[in-house]
């Protein structure tokens, strides 16, 4: 059932009637508000309880509140419509966490910010033993009903998509487009804006600290990495660190993004998204990119440009209705990086359709336009030249000192040169099949992916 609410919202929590204590399936913890699932991940630790309001939960933040690990998660709207399968709740329902939504709008304003509240297992949210609100409980039966509405409302998904699709162009042409002389026929309008273009990544750069003046040379000699905040960006980042570091890559991150570089040891050159979520100990030594979409308030501008002017940090403002994801590949491209390497981002038509329609148009149309440029970090990593390991080297010493006795024994004992002939073939066959491995793990992957592309 779905909680509603009138009138002002104390008057009606004295009117809720006290409910008997706790069951030994009811989960107790501070709750964490905020009606945007990304400002909320940031609050979120072991134990908490989760409120957000998100309408059908992709799975890219279902994982990134997964990694936090709540101990229940409260949506004010509902997780699953049916609008597409919904992959980030069957995520949740996976890993064994309670998930109560459609409980009203009202719920940020009757919890603050850090207080106890309780779960129950029927879908109710109490605080001090009283009724604060109520809705449905995610399980595995709601998620099976959604999952079989979801392939139909995949049709009408893509349906908005592809009618959407144009007006995105008719924003973002003079990117997409670009060089081509056609990307400003026509659009005289843009030179009074030029917030609406990629800001010059290298010049920007230059204003930092001693290391980013040194980047700044680099910038569209390496190659990109763009780090998203997506559900395998972890994974895919481990993968390719090496090539990162040794190709001394421009590393383009996403405000939560930069946490997974650290994380693997990757050193970051440019923050791009919502300056506001950009924390003091992230900027440091960074450039940062505020992206406000095109009909943002000019008081959330304001608010971010301030946010990083006190700060300290080194900071530009880029207009533009693409998602992050997309802006990053079109930063990465106008720096002139001839291959593009994205870790994070979404894969398959699934997680594609999970994205409203003008993000879906953003990411298709991107990808059209310099498709030949990006490369999936799942890929890279099978391309990139890996280290020899350990185990080669060993063996390769092994097969040499093996030589070298047998050739001392020949020389001391002539009559018994015969009796190694055929331990010399050996030996020799080995070492040329160890030389052909140690060969293709330095170089295999050179032609494709090298340090300058």
């Amino acid at each position: 059932m779905t909680f509603s609410l009138t009138g002002d919202p104390s008057t009606a929590e004295s009117a809720a009637p006290f409910v008997p204590g706790p069951r030994e399936s009811d989960i107790t913890g501070p709750v964490r508000v905020d009606r945007r699932g990304d400002r909320v991940l940031a609050t979120v630790t072991r134990g908490d309880i989760a409120v957000l309001d998100m309408i059908d939960v992709d799975l890219h933040t279902a994982r990134a509140l997964l990694a936090r690990r709540p101990a229940a998660i409260i949506n004010a709207s509902s997780s699953v419509t049916g609008r597409v399968p919904g992959l980030g709740p069957a995520a949740w329902v996976a890993a064994g966490v309670r998930v109560v939504d459609n409980v009203g709008s009202q719920v940020a304003a009757l919890l603050d910010d850090g207080e106890v509240v309780t779960v129950t297992s029927d879908g109710r949210v109490l605080r001090a033993g009283r009724h604060v609100a109520s809705g449905r409980v995610v399980d595995a039966a709601v998620m099976a009903h959604a999952a079989a509405q979801g392939r139909d409302g995949l049709r009408a998904q893509l349906a908005a998509f592809g009618a959407g699709t144009p007006a995105v162009f008719d924003d973002e042409q003079h990117l997409l487009l670009a060089p081509s002389a056609v990307s400003t026929i026509g659009r005289s309008d843009l030179a009074a804006r030029p917030e609406v273009f990629p800001p010059q990544l290298a010049p920007l750069m230059r204003l930092g600290g001693r290391r980013q003046r040194a980047r700044a040379s680099r910038v569209g000699r390496v190659p990109a990495v763009i780090v998203i905040d997506g559900p395998r960006a972890a994974a895919d980042l481990r993968a390719i660190a090496g090539f990162a570091r040794r190709a001394s890559a421009l590393v383009i991150t996403s405000a939560d993004g930069a946490r997974h570089a650290a994380a693997a040891g990757v050193a970051v050159d440019v923050i791009i998204g919502d300056g506001r979520a950009v924390t003091s100990g992230a900027a440091a030594g960074r450039a940062v990119i505020h992206l406000a979409p095109t009909h943002v308030a000019e008081a959330d501008v304001t608010e971010a440009t301030h946010h990083l002017t006190r700060m300290g940090a080194v900071h530009a403002l880029w207009r533009t209705g693409l998602t992050v994801d997309d802006a990053a590949v079109v930063l990465a491209v106008s720096a002139n990086c001839a291959v593009v390497v994205v870790a994070g981002s979404r894969r398959g038509l699934l997680e594609f359709a999970e994205q409203r329609p003008a993000g879906m148009a953003g990411a298709a149309l991107t990808r059209a336009a310099w498709a030949h440029r990006i490369v999936d970090a799942s890929v890279a990593a099978r391309l990139a030249p890996r280290r020899t390991q350990w185990s080669t080297a060993v063996t390769i010493l092994a097969i040499g000192a093996v030589a070298t006795v047998a050739s001392v024994v020949v020389a001391a004992s002539p009559a018994r040169a015969d009796e190694l002939v055929t331990l010399g073939d050996i030996i020799v066959t080995a070492v040329r099949e160890a030389g052909t491995a140690v060969t293709a793990r330095l170089g295999g992957g050179a032609d494709a992916l090298g340090a300058r592309p």
